[in-house]
């Protein structure tokens, strides 16, 4: 397992993706930017991150518009 994935694109692919990342435990974190207002990859993120519980995993997440939020993966 990685320690950070970094996610460009928070539309239906990058959403998907991150889903199936948190689902796999493939890293520990994940970010995703998208430039898209109004703070798009937040809202997935914070969708995404209602379902760790039922998904039994602790993967912590990040959205945002900045690339800030992808420093330190891999």
């Amino acid at each position: 397992m990685v320690s950070k994935i970094g996610v460009v694109g928070g539309g239906n692919i990058g959403g998907v993706l991150v889903q199936e990342i948190v689902r796999r435990r493939l890293a520990r974190s994940v970010g995703l930017v998208d430039v898209a207002p109004p703070d798009l990859a937040k809202g997935k993120c914070l969708d995404i991150a209602e379902g760790t519980p039922i998904l039994h995993t602790e993967v912590k997440l990040s959205g945002g518009r900045d690339y800030d939020v992808l420093a330190g993966s891999e």
